[in-house]
């Protein structure tokens, strides 16, 4: 790795420049609102240790500082993986950019592999698995196995170069943004997957870093997150219960609902009659414990608004009542292909998992609620894509850094947990944490205050809080 590293550092001092040509650009949110910006584009080596070969294309949008005295540029890193900034700017969290242009110009980016930047093919699986087949583990990972087998083929036959999309190439690729903006050093502001590549960056180009902004973090070697955090996530929950009057009497033991429920599956998987969209008589489909394990971690355990309604779901099925599960399992499983993305495939695949963090993330699926289901399709497909390198060990050594960072956690995120944000901490001797209590995943705009400290934070100012308070979920009650 280390001769790697120095390989690419020499291989940028002698890249030639890109002729940097910004076009004026009228940004419109998806509120309607319309902004002026500008849109930059800039090419990339493909593989940052071959500056001579392929080339890839950057699309970014700047967003001009309204300061007379502006910072460092702050580059927004998009989650996922496979979210683009420049998307991402669309949405709610448009005000937050306006907010930080008080500070610096922002750029919003399309990552490689991302939005408006060079995108490899989509595949698509042209199996699809038919309703007739029971939805459990022993079915549903084979049928998906075999998917991703298909579309590594297919993307080696199609000349897609997926080693190319790994996060150690996209680090190098804000290095070469910066030269090309002509900026002595970049603030980093990412969420999720975007603190991963954040943190990436950090290890590779340290010195041109001025400021981490890291919310929801993933660290290099949390790809694969540790199921008996998830436990102790469905604890706190459990705990926000306990507090309230009518959501206690309610819901009086969440955990041993959920085990309960999903042993009722394991042992015996139910079959329920549906009618989904589009047909004209009901169908029976069969569902197991995997399938509702992963639709609980994708649906019901990322912000308050999914949590408010783990509780009557798991209790509904207690009951026998399971059509509503059944009509979301149908539109996963049944009603769409197997699709695979080059980037997200790539980037997770490749930052891959150390053997003695996958023994334990193994050891502990054996007894945690949702098993091994949390980071679908990793770990269960690691291996499957043998275009995809493994960045190794070295890579996933977490960052020991110097560099003034801002870790905002929430207390309810479902994805990323507070645990796993300690570990991040740890190597961070300039590592500032700020709490959000009850907020999840998808933090930013939960608070105004979140915004209020990332500014104090990029500007250098002391924190006006390092504890921000939301109320906790209303949980859902019928």
């Amino acid at each position: 790795m280390k001769k790697c590293v120095l390989i690419i550092a020499l291989a940028l001092l002698t890249a030639p420049a890109f002729a940097l040509e910004f076009k004026p650009h009228e940004f419109e949110a998806r509120d309607g609102t319309k902004v002026a910006a500008e849109w930059g584009e800039i090419n990339v080596p493909a593989r940052h240790e071959e500056p001579d070969g392929a080339q890839l294309k950057l699309a970014f949008v700047r967003f001009k500082s309204t300061n007379p005295n502006p910072g460092h540029p702050i580059v927004y890193l998009a989650g996922g993986p496979g979210g683009s900034g420049i998307g991402t700017a669309k949405g709610a969290r448009f005000p937050l950019f306006m907010a930080l242009r008080e500070i610096a110009d922002v750029i919003a980016l399309a990552q490689r592999g991302t939005g408006r930047s060079t995108r490899p093919p989509t595949c698509e699986y042209p199996e699809m698995l038919p309703p007739s087949v029971a939805l459990v583990r022993e079915n549903f990972m084979p049928h998906v196995l075999a998917a991703a087998r298909y579309c590594d083929e297919k993307w080696g036959q199609e000349g897609v170069d997926v080693g190319a999309y790994t996060t150690w190439q996209s680090a190098a690729d804000l290095e070469v943004l910066r030269r090309e903006l002509q900026a002595e050093k970049l603030n980093l502001w990412g969420i999720s997957y975007g603190t991963h590549l954040a943190l990436a960056a950090m290890k590779r180009n340290p010195q041109t870093i001025d400021k981490v902004v890291l919310a929801s973090a993933e660290g290099l070697e949390q790809t694969v997150k540790l199921p008996a955090r998830s436990d102790r996530f469905f604890e706190r929950v459990a705990q926000l219960i306990a507090a309230d009057p009518k959501a206690s009497q309610a819901y009086p033991d969440l955990l041993g609902v959920m085990r309960e429920v999903l042993e009722r599956l394991e042992k015996k998987p139910v079959t329920v009659s549906i009618t989904p969209q589009g047909h004209d008589k009901p169908i029976d489909v069969t569902i197991g414990k995997f399938p509702v394990q992963l639709l609980t971690s994708f649906g019901l355990v990322k912000n308050p608004e999914n949590i408010a309604a783990l509780p009557i779901t798991y209790y509904g099925m207690l009951a026998g009542h399971y059509e509503q599960v059944a009509m979301r399992l149908y539109q996963l499983a049944y009603a769409q292909p197997q699709v695979f993305q080059v980037m997200s495939t790539a980037m997770d695949g490749a930052s891959g998992i150390s053997k003695e963090r996958k023994d334990l993330a193994k050891q502990q699926a054996q007894t945690a609620l949702l098993g091994d289901t949390l980071n679908y399709p990793y770990p269960q497909l690691f291996g499957a894509f043998k275009h995809v390198p493994d960045l190794g060990d070295d890579f996933r050594r977490e960052v020991e850094s110097d560099i003034p960072a801002l870790v905002l956690t929430g207390t309810l995120d479902g994805r990323t947990f507070p645990e796993a944000h300690a570990d991040v901490l740890a190597g961070l001797s300039r590592g500032q944490q700020v709490i959000v209590e009850n907020a999840g995943h998808d933090l930013f705009m939960s608070s105004p205050m979140v915004t209020t400290v990332i500014s104090e934070f990029l500007l250098g100012k002391e924190l006006s809080s390092t504890l921000i308070k939301l109320p906790p979920p209303e949980f859902i009650i019928r």
